[in-house]
């Protein structure tokens, strides 16, 4: 004959209170991977519509930005620092993603993805012929400027979260990322793009550390404000 042996005190809570905690979790992750799902649309709607069609014409100032990107780029490989300083106005972030891209695209060359023309050997044969070649190179240099701002289309949302909630910061990042100036302008090798996120985003953080005091915020809007100055100058 077996003993049945008396639930201790402990139980009957343990056990009561084993439910709620289970069926609460399940929403939660939900809601967590519905937060990942609409960040990742956020950014694929802002990406997808900056990537069409960029070998299909050459801007009036993108001849000399691909130049100044080529320049900047060779600046960085040879340490030469005060060459990178190429500009007045100083246009140092745009040069930057455009020489990522062109760096990107010599790769692309090098694993036999994408051969450019004239088979160069190194990198510096393939930036010597950057101007012989814009609709060639300078796709790859605006596809790095229209992924920036596409994520800074996206930190503008998860900024506004903080701020409006998530409905208000969804409208305005769909706007934001369809307006057409905003639009053709994130989409071509120029600064006036990334002066204008940098500009806004070092707003939003700033308006973070108003509400809640975190130094963090006043950083990252430091951060933010210095990279639209060095975008343009009347990021000041």
């Amino acid at each position: 004959m077996t003993t049945k042996h008396p639930l201790s005190p402990s139980q009957p809570a343990h056990t009561a209170h084993a439910a709620p905690i289970s069926s609460q979790a399940a929403p939660q992750r939900r809601g967590r991977h519905w937060e990942w799902l609409l960040t990742l649309v956020i950014f694929l709607a802002a990406l997808l519509p900056r990537l069409t069609s960029l070998d299909a014409f050459l801007t009036a100032d993108e001849d000399d930005q691909i130049r100044f990107a080529a320049s900047f780029l060779e600046a960085i490989q040879t340490q030469d620092w005060a060459r990178a300083a190429l500009l007045g106005y100083p246009g140092v972030p745009t040069m930057a993603f455009g020489a990522l891209g062109l760096w990107v695209r010599f790769l692309l060359h090098q694993w036999n993805v994408a051969p450019l023309p004239d088979n160069p050997a190194d990198l510096a044969a393939a930036l010597a012929a950057v101007q012989q070649y814009p609709l060639t190179y300078i796709p790859a240099a605006r596809a790095a400027l229209a992924a920036m701002a596409a994520l800074a289309v996206l930190a503008i949302y998860l900024l506004l979260r903080r701020l409006i909630g998530t409905r208000g910061a969804l409208i305005a990042a769909v706007l934001i990322a369809t307006e057409p100036m905003f639009l053709a302008n994130s989409r071509v090798l120029h600064v006036d793009a990334p002066l204008t996120y940098f500009m806004f985003l070092s707003f939003l953080a700033f308006w973070l550390y108003l509400r809640g005091g975190r130094w963090g915020w006043l950083f990252a809007s430091g951060v933010c404000g210095a990279l639209a100055v060095l975008s343009k100058t009347p990021g000041v």
